[in-house]
């Protein structure tokens, strides 16, 4: 998962509109890095804004496969998926299992890690996981809770210092900016 292609084939394989059709009863936003109840800051993927990046919201299995294949995986990439199942109830699951369905479709294996919450709490969700079993890294899927204010979401997930920062986030030319805002 460092190499941007294997995120952006991720983004590609995902189907957000079968997702909110099938767990949310056809209700719901996409969601860019701030949520849509965030009016005055939120971006919508779908948006003439959102700019080329836009390209990476709409499911296309085809170029998620090519992304695969350009970044050393052409027969497709295996790897765990670690997340909790007794903790956000069965809209959550199934849309896990909807997930690893829709990655499967573009050559994604992602095998079920599930924990309990309290170890996925203590550990994954601090990004205290191992990340080499397997070539491609592991995958990790759970919720964040919203926030208020964009600036609390930008520091504490990607500024080295910020207390949600799980995936150890350290880019400088980032950090400058979120320092700057």
């Amino acid at each position: 998962f460092s190499d941007v292609r294997v995120r952006q084939a991720v983004s590609l394989a995902l189907d957000r509109d079968d997702q909110i059709k099938t767990l949310y009863e056809g209700r719901g936003h996409y969601d860019g890095i701030l949520p849509p109840g965030l009016d005055s800051f939120y971006l919508n993927p779908l948006g003439p804004d959102f700019g080329p990046n836009a390209k990476y919201f709409k499911r296309d299995v085809d170029a998620a496969k090519k992304l695969l294949a350009d970044a050393g995986y052409p027969n497709g990439l295996k790897f765990p998926l670690i997340s909790t199942l007794n903790a956000y109830g069965p809209t959550f699951n199934n849309g896990l299992e909807l997930i690893i369905k829709e990655l499967k479709d573009a050559g994604m294996e992602a095998t079920l890690q599930p924990q309990d919450y309290a170890a996925y709490i203590s550990s994954t969700y601090l990004g205290k996981f191992d990340v080499g079993k397997t070539d491609g890294g592991s995958m990790v899927f759970g919720l964040e809770t919203p926030v208020q204010e964009p600036h609390l979401y930008f520091f504490n997930m990607y500024h080295p210092s910020g207390a949600r920062n799980h995936a150890g986030v350290n880019d400088p030319a980032l950090t400058a900016m979120i320092e700057k805002e």
